[in-house]
């Protein structure tokens, strides 16, 4: 008895990590996490498509509603590593405080393959992702709306 117990033991513990290697990774749930994920995702991608929607009410879109919307749409094609040219939308990210989510007044909308949208609100102020929401006193308009981030 004693020795199928050790050999279970010994499997359990010789088993388990690479049972769990091969789990898929969980979904961000902290600021930093979903920052991992994003600079992960960004860098398996090999373009961005970014969409823009001026209004002068407050729209409460779904994203795909959005992107039938948007005025401007950008497909950024990136090379191999996307996330060295969006740099300065994981920086915006990082630089962001957690705050509770608003619904609505959404003005872009950047897709990455494989990862959930992040979409912004306010003005470029708000972000949301995996349902989360952080606020930042930059815009990301700033950012996104310069010649050198759509041409270079």
């Amino acid at each position: 008895m004693n020795r199928l117990l050790l050999v279970a033991v010994l499997l359990t513990i010789l088993v388990a990590p690479g049972a769990c290697a091969k789990q898929q990774p969980q979904e961000a749930t902290t600021q930093v996490g979903a920052l991992a994920e994003l600079h992960t995702g960004l860098e398996r991608a090999d373009r961005v498509s970014i969409y823009f929607v001026k209004m002068t009410d407050e729209p409460n879109f779904t994203v795909p509603e959005f992107i039938k919307q948007a005025g401007v749409s950008v497909v950024r094609r990136c090379g191999a590593n996307c996330a060295n040219k969006m740099r300065a939308v994981l920086e915006h990210f990082r630089a962001a405080e957690p705050v509770k989510c608003r619904a609505g007044d959404q003005n872009v909308v950047i897709l990455v393959d494989k990862l959930p949208p992040l979409i912004y609100s306010r003005g470029g102020h708000f972000i949301e992702f995996r349902n989360k929401c952080y606020f930042n006193q930059k815009s990301i308009n700033d950012l996104l709306e310069t010649r050198d981030f759509i041409f270079l």
